[in-house]
Formats: C-alpha cells, sequence, structure tokens
C-alpha cells in the first residue's frame, strides 16, 4: 500500500490505483495519513465536517467512512496474521504506517533530513541529490484536493518544510555553482508564494547565474510592486543586496 498526501490524496496497492470513494470519506483518510504518528479521536472528525452543529447521526456516518475505508485499504484481511492498517483504540482511530503501508509525506521527511545531514558533513553533491529526490515527490498542495484540511496546522507546517528545503537546495546549488539545478523549484515556490523574500532572493541570483539578468531584474521590480500594494512595504535586505549584486555592471 502506498499513500500520497503531497497533492491531490492518492492511494495504489500493489501499484494500482484506489477509488477512495466520496469527497468526505477521502478527507477522514487524508486526516489519519496526516496525524500517522498518532491516534485521531472520532470527536476530532466530528468537528472536522460539523463544527457547529453535529447531527445526531454525526459517529455512525464517520465510522461508515472508516468501515468503507478498512475495506478499500484492506482488500486481502483474512485469518492468517494479516494486520489491520486501520486500527480502533476506543474512538480513536490510527493510520498504522510501516513496511506495508508507505506514506509519501514520510519519505520526504527521511530524504529532506538525509540532505541536511550530507550538506553538513560537507557533501554537497549528495545533499543536492537528497533535495532533489524529496521535492520530486511532491505533485502539488498538501491533500490539494481536501477543502476542509487546507487550513489544517499539519498542513501548513507541511508545505512550509516544502518550502525551506527549497531554500536549502538552492543554497546548496549556490555552493556547488550549480544554480540551474534548483531554479525550477525556485521559480514554483515564487509563484506559490509570492512574498517569499528568501525565495525571490535565491530566485534573483539563480536566474542571473543561469544568463538570464533581465528576467532577475524583472522578478525584483514585481516584488517591489507587489509588497507596495498589498503590505505598503520596500523589499529587505536580503532580497536589496542579491538584486545589488545582479544589478551592478559586471
Amino acid at each position: 500500500m502506498r499513500l500520497a498526501i503531497l497533492g491531490p490524496l492518492a492511494a495504489t496497492l500493489g501499484g494500482q490505483p484506489i477509488d477512495l470513494g466520496p469527497a468526505r470519506q477521502q478527507t477522514v483518510l487524508g486526516l489519519l495519513a496526516l496525524c500517522s504518528d498518532r491516534s485521531v479521536r472520532l470527536a476530532e472528525l466530528i468537528d472536522l465536517f460539523w463544527p457547529d452543529r453535529p447531527p445526531a447521526t454525526a459517529s455512525t456516518i464517520v465510522q461508515g467512512y472508516i468501515s468503507r475505508l478498512r475495506r478499500l485499504l484492506e482488500p486481502a484481511r483474512n485469518g492468517h496474521g494479516h494486520r489491520h492498517l486501520l486500527t480502533c483504540h476506543g474512538q480513536a482511530y490510527r493510520l498504522q504506517v510501516d513496511a506495508c503501508c508507505q506514506l509519501d509525506s514520510a519519505e520526504f521527511g527521511q530524504l529532506a533530513r538525509n540532505g541536511q545531514g550530507a550538506g553538513a558533513g560537507g557533501s554537497l553533491a549528495r545533499a543536492a541529490e537528497m533535495y532533489e529526490r524529496a521535492l520530486g515527490l511532491w505533485r502539488g498542495s498538501t491533500l490539494e484536493d481536501a477543502e476542509l484540511l487546507h487550513d489544517h496546522p499539519l498542513v501548513t507546517r507541511l508545505n512550509n518544510q516544502r518550502s525551506e528545503t527549497v531554500i536549502r537546495y538552492a543554497d546548496t546549488a549556490f555552493l556547488t555553482g550549480s544554480h540551474g539545478l534548483a531554479l525550477p523549484h525556485l521559480r514554483d515556490l515564487c509563484t506559490r508564494d509570492a512574498l517569499n523574500e528568501q525565495a525571490v532572493a535565491r530566485l534573483l541570483v539563480a536566474l542571473a547565474a543561469t544568463g538570464q539578468r533581465a528576467a532577475a531584474i524583472a522578478e525584483f521590480r514585481q516584488l517591489q510592486i507587489r509588497l507596495h500594494r498589498e503590505l505598503r512595504i520596500q523589499p529587505g535586505r536580503e532580497v536589496v543586496r542579491a538584486y545589488a549584486q545582479i544589478a551592478a555592471p559586471d
């Protein structure tokens, strides 16, 4: 079993895609995957769907989602030692992530940590490889088709970890003189988070270093406009320093 939450929710069993059912049923699985290191209480799921006045049948509805997900994810369950992927402890549920159930966010986290460790040890080429593999797992924003989870703290944390990994990748590429490696990821990050000045500063340097000085200057001016229009402020020191480096004559 493989579950993917770094983009739209998806699941495969033996390499074959699984139809995970209606949107709310998928939202239940998405939350369980986000919280794979702990159990999710029934009350938490009810509150997610009905924050104000849950219907009298709320518990039954959610338990129905769990039962159907278990049938979808555990079609081979028999009496011969097969372990549940979805376990129940009282009124709480947990997704068991291990060798039998792989989760792309867990793989991303491990690869990103490997990249940090390699970089700290001076193995910059290895660090760049780990960052590229980690970022290659993303297909969009975390659980982007689960609207009820868009503002969940764990979704925000995962998206932030992605942004931080792009920054580390760009810094590693800068140290090796291979600015073009991280450029696609920097472009994507600046599209998703246009006011991220750390990302824009690195994008300016990467663009200029790959022969796109005019595009770098245009990016800086667009940032100026956005910051003034939305926040009434000027670009910070890091971006200004990067701009000064690329705008000055050789």
